[in-house]
């Protein structure tokens, strides 16, 4: 297989299944999918199995910051004062 890809070194099925499994994470494969092809139970395991870096982990945190932030509602000290004001005029006090 190494030959036929052009690779002067010989490589095993470990090193093949590695790289797979890398480019179908880089392709966007969701990781479950990727946990299912490996046989993979967790995703701590799957994702030392991937050897994904620092930079390529903070990556992720990033985007799942980004998602959260943009979903949220934005509240700002004189919104949530005169949500407050408005509750406390329904209930009373």
């Amino acid at each position: 297989m190494a030959d036929r890809a052009g690779i002067g070194r010989k490589i095993g099925n470990h090193t093949l299944r590695r790289t797979g499994a890398r480019l179908a994470h880089f392709a966007g494969v969701p990781l479950v999918e990727i946990m299912a092809g490996l046989g993979h139970a967790s995703e701590k395991e799957a994702i030392r199995y991937l050897g994904l870096t620092v930079l390529e982990l903070g990556k992720a945190q990033r985007k799942v910051y980004d998602y959260i932030q943009s979903s949220r509602p934005r509240w700002s000290f004189a919104r949530a004062r005169q949500w407050l004001s408005t509750e406390e005029r329904k209930n009373g006090k």
